[in-house]
């Protein structure tokens, strides 16, 4: 947006008291930076999403070819029946992953959307308060001329310079009245608005890694692995051994 609303060029003589116009210019600029903040949320909610899905599709092709590479191990059937449970359980943590991203678009992107299409809204309002304001200054400043010229006042221009400079102020205090009703009552509301949104999205994530985490618990047990809550035992595997097979497998002279 090429205008500004922070940029005022106008001299200080205003209708509006320099308190409320503080206040006000505080307001607009918690409006932007609301506004930002929501963009960059929305942008990075996006990537996150298509990411996610990305990963999912990946995960799906390893464990396709883990279980094909298992199945052609010769005397591995353990093997690829584990290969297979795992992969299930990919298969099932996918489907949680796609509910949780579906959830995540419903509840968060999509009311970003709808917000987001309010702040040309706002911003106009302002723009027009703004342009009002320039406006009652031009006719006070010529009313100020006239003021200076004793036979200015008999002239028909400073009659209607005067019916001008009540309508600009008229139409002034009303923009500004309603703007400092609404801008504080569309800050809150978008809390409100939101609040919601971010509960279920955090509740979505929750079932999602509680679901992981259940899945891949029962895979540890189906697989025989005991889990003690005081003492977990796990069977380290000869690293150093691993490693001399993998250099005697190497076709790179060792140096």
């Amino acid at each position: 947006m090429s205008w500004n609303p922070f940029n005022k060029r106008t001299p200080p003589r205003k209708s509006i008291s320099k308190a409320e116009d503080g206040e006000f210019d505080q307001r607009v600029q918690a409006v932007s930076q609301m506004e930002q903040n929501l963009k960059k949320l929305r942008k990075d909610t996006k990537k996150f999403v298509e990411s996610s899905c990305g990963l999912s599709k990946a995960e799906q092709r390893m464990m396709a070819e883990l279980v094909n590479g298992a199945r052609q191990v010769k005397g591995g059937e353990d093997l690829a029946e584990y290969a297979e449970k795992l992969n299930e359980v990919a298969r099932k943590c996918s489907e949680s992953q796609s509910e949780r991203d579906a959830i995540i678009r419903s509840t968060l992107m999509q009311p970003l959307k709808r917000l987001d299409e309010k702040f040309p809204v706002i911003h106009s309002a302002v723009k027009r308060k703004e342009q009002s304001q320039q406006d009652y200054m031009k006719y006070l400043g010529r009313k100020e001329k006239f003021s200076r010229d004793p036979s200015s006042s008999q002239s028909g221009k400073y009659d209607a310079n005067e019916k001008y400079l009540a309508r600009t102020k008229s139409d002034l205090e009303r923009r500004n009245k309603q703007l400092q009703e609404d801008i504080p009552s569309f800050l809150l509301g978008s809390v409100n608005y939101f609040d919601p949104c971010f509960k279920a999205m955090m509740q979505s994530e929750l079932n999602h890694n509680q679901n992981m985490k259940n899945l891949h618990d029962n895979l540890a047990q189906e697989s025989g692995a005991q889990e003690d809550s005081t003492d977990q035992s796990i069977e380290y595997l000869d690293v150093n051994k691993m490693l001399e097979e993998i250099k005697a497998l190497s076709i790179v002279k060792a140096t």
